[in-house]
């Protein structure tokens, strides 16, 4: 029996996610920023993602970010706390004791003055 402890960087994709995902990795894996025809249909696809996510957490689509990785996503949501919470007039912030050092690296956002 083998055993994997790396769950927490890195995780076997289920059989669900790579069948719904290998279309993208061979036939619609242009730049879903680009006017061209396959980055235009990679974007549908984006959108068709983000849609589903969306309505599985009862979200709006716009409400919906996808990001490269656990770093980006834990920067994207002390950010976004951040411009939230200067919107209601909170100008400081305590982070927990047990931080991942991967997140020291990242520049403050416009005016959120750092965390």
């Amino acid at each position: 029996m083998k055993i994997y402890a790396g769950n927490a960087a890195t995780t076997r994709v289920s059989d669900t996610a790579l069948a719904a995902m290998t279309p993208c990795f061979q036939e619609i894996y242009g730049n879903p920023s680009s006017l061209h025809t396959p980055g235009q249909r990679a974007a549908e696809k984006l959108a068709a993602a983000r849609a589903i996510f969306a309505r599985n957490l009862h979200a709006d689509p716009r409400e919906i970010t996808f990001t490269s990785g656990g770093s980006e996503a834990d920067n994207q949501a002390l950010r976004t706390a951040a411009a939230l919470g200067e919107k209601a007039g909170q100008t400081s912030y305590r982070l927990n004791e047990i931080r991942a050092p991967c997140r020291a690296p990242y520049p403050p956002g416009p005016g959120a003055g750092g965390l």
